[in-house]
């Protein structure tokens, strides 16, 4: 069985694999940087910073190290997914740094959604 049937089982739909949808640079501030749209047919994703500088996420298009999530540089991480997180990973997201990031942004959504 291969992965993607494993996930239609988990899940109970088919699935399709996401890959940097918008971009895979996160610009430096204080350009903010749109990452994700909003869509509600995706169900997971994780986000992994390859860059030498801190990363801060937010839902909303004001991201900042006062208000964002902090993602350390160098192979840091964020993941949502929506049995353990609920209707959030369908929500936007938008990315700062300090200086130009590199990102990986791998997840799943609904079959055709």
């Amino acid at each position: 069985m291969i992965t993607q049937e494993l996930y239609e089982k988990l899940y109970g739909v088919k699935t399709n694999k996401i890959e940097n949808p918008i971009t895979d640079t996160v610009a430096a501030s204080p350009e903010v940087t749109p990452l994700l749209l909003p869509d509600p047919g995706r169900l997971n994703y994780t986000l992994f910073n390859l860059g030498s500088t801190v990363l801060y996420l937010a839902f909303t298009p004001d991201p900042s190290p006062t208000k964002g999530v902090y993602v350390s540089a160098n192979g840091g991480y964020f993941s949502l997914d929506w049995k353990e997180d609920g209707i959030l990973v369908c929500y936007p997201l938008y990315g700062i740094s300090s200086g130009e990031v590199k990102v990986f942004l791998v997840g799943l959504k609904i079959f055709g959604d």
